[in-house]
Order: structure tokens, then C-alpha cells, then sequence
């Protein structure tokens, strides 16, 4: 039964960050229709995702915490994975930088269209799981 509450209390934490990011989201696109800057949206595209994946790892990790053990970090989940997640969520924000043109896979990512938003947030979740999943106890 505390199991059944903890996932219930966890899933209403999220939802609740969910709702209020989206909402904080609405509130950029209006401000960036407004001062015709995308830059503070193109941020919070890229940072929202990353901090959802790490929340959706965070139980897991909280209760590997109450072990009062040695702690590492498994670098190897982090260079394989983390690193090209976090590459491909931040290649719509370097698209624009003097060194976009050159970085690879970015003529890949405008064809995409719509299909690249997806793809950006799909790795910035992967990101912040694999970035708290990396953290061993």
C-alpha cells in the first residue's frame, strides 16, 4: 500500500510540473510574439525536457539513496549515451551559432521539420534520466 501511494503522490508531482511548464511555455510563445524574441522559448525547449527525464529517474534514485554507500558516477553511461542525447537536444539552439553550419547532423535536423522538435525532446528526457541514472550508490 505505501508503494501504491508513493507512485500516486510521484505521478501527481509530475503532472504538476508538466502543467505548470506547458502553461509557463504558452506564457513565452505570448512573450515572444510580443518582443519578437525566440531565444528565452528556444531555452526552455531545450532545458523543460532535461529536467523531465531527470524527475521521471529521481524515485528510483531516492531510494537507492537511503544505502550509506560509496558513491561513483558511471562515466560510461555518460560519454555512450548522455553526451550525443544531449548533442541532439542542443543542435536546434547551436543551429544558430557562427559554428552551426559545420557541426554535423544540423542539415539533417532542418529537414526534419516538426519531426525534429520530437527527436530534441525525446533526447533532452534521455539526457536527464541517463544523467541521474549514472549516479551510482
Amino acid at each position: 500500500m505505501k508503494r501504491l501511494l508513493n507512485y500516486v503522490v510521484w505521478l501527481i508531482i509530475i503532472t504538476f510540473v508538466i502543467y505548470l511548464g506547458l502553461r509557463f511555455r504558452v506564457y513565452l510563445g505570448k512573450e515572444a510574439e510580443v518582443s519578437f524574441d525566440n531565444l528565452p522559448i528556444m531555452f526552455f525547449n531545450i532545458i523543460f525536457p532535461i529536467v523531465l527525464g531527470m524527475l521521471f529517474r529521481l524515485p528510483k534514485f531516492l531510494g537507492e539513496k537511503k544505502g550509506k554507500k560509496k558513491w561513483h558516477l558511471d562515466w560510461l553511461k555518460l560519454i555512450a549515451i548522455a553526451l550525443p542525447s544531449l548533442y541532439i537536444a542542443l543542435l536546434p539552439y547551436l543551429i544558430y551559432t557562427s559554428y552551426g553550419e559545420k557541426l554535423i547532423f544540423t542539415k539533417q535536423l532542418l529537414l526534419l521539420g516538426d519531426t525534429a522538435t520530437t527527436l530534441t525532446t525525446i533526447a533532452g528526457l534521455v539526457f536527464g534520466y541517463i544523467l541521474v541514472d549514472s549516479m551510482k550508490v
